[in-house]
């Protein structure tokens, strides 16, 4: 479960490959209303799901009720020195619930 993109230790990603290579930058796109989540990589959908049926140790509902977003960048194999992760052009905005 640990690729990017993946909902962390429940649900790998539909996607493994959609990731841009150290170096170019990538795009995310989140959309979570309601119990939906819909998540983006590079134009590439990884998840369209309902959360509450998502598995887990929690259950990954339970994990955030409130919502949270969380930006790391771990260092791959062969990556020596530091690793770091720079963030651009984070956005983040409530959205109206959909009757």
């Amino acid at each position: 479960y640990q690729f990017t993109g993946g909902l962390y230790g429940s649900l790998p990603p539909g996607v493994r490959t959609a990731f841009y290579p150290i170096g170019r930058w990538n795009s995310y796109e989140i959309v979570y209303r309601g119990s939906r989540l819909i998540v983006r990589l590079n134009g590439e959908l990884l998840h369209d799901v309902d959360t509450h049926a998502v598995k887990g140790d929690p259950p990954f509902a339970k994990r955030a009720p409130t919502g949270f977003l969380g930006l790391q960048r771990p260092a791959p194999g062969g990556i020596e020195g530091d690793a770091v992760a720079w963030f651009k052009n984070v956005y983040v905005r409530e959205l109206p619930q959909d009757g």
